[in-house]
C-alpha cells in the first residue's frame, strides 16, 4: 500500500523508488511517489499494466526517470534503474564513474 511504501521510506537508504501506479489503500501509486519525492532525494519510476496516456501524463514529476509497462524483464529494468539513478546524480551535479 502507500502507506506501507511511506512507512519503509521513512526508515531511509532508498536509492531509487520503484512504484506501481495502481495500490491498494487509500493512496494510488502517484500520490505516493509525489509525497516520497517530497520525503527524499531519489529518482522514481513508474511501473503500469497499461500505456493510457492519462495514467502517463499523471506520473511526470520533478524526480521521475521513467515510465515502464509490464510485465518488466530483469535486463530492462535493471538498465532502467541504472539509466535513472546515473541521470538523478548528473541533474544534481554529481560525478558519476563511466
Amino acid at each position: 500500500t502507500g502507506d506501507e511504501a511511506l512507512a519503509a521510506a521513512s526508515e531511509g537508504g532508498i536509492s531509487c523508488v520503484l512504484m506501481d501506479i495502481q495500490l491498494d489503500g487509500d493512496i494510488d501509486g502517484v500520490e505516493t511517489a509525489r509525497r516520497l519525492s517530497q520525503a527524499l532525494e531519489a529518482p522514481g519510476i513508474f511501473v503500469s499494466g497499461g500505456m493510457e496516456l492519462p495514467k502517463v501524463s499523471g506520473c511526470v514529476g520533478p524526480n521521475v526517470y521513467g515510465f515502464l509497462s509490464k510485465p518488466l524483464y530483469r535486463q530492462s529494468l535493471g538498465v532502467s534503474i541504472e539509466f535513472a539513478c546515473a541521470k538523478f546524480a548528473i541533474d544534481r551535479g554529481i560525478q558519476v564513474p563511466e
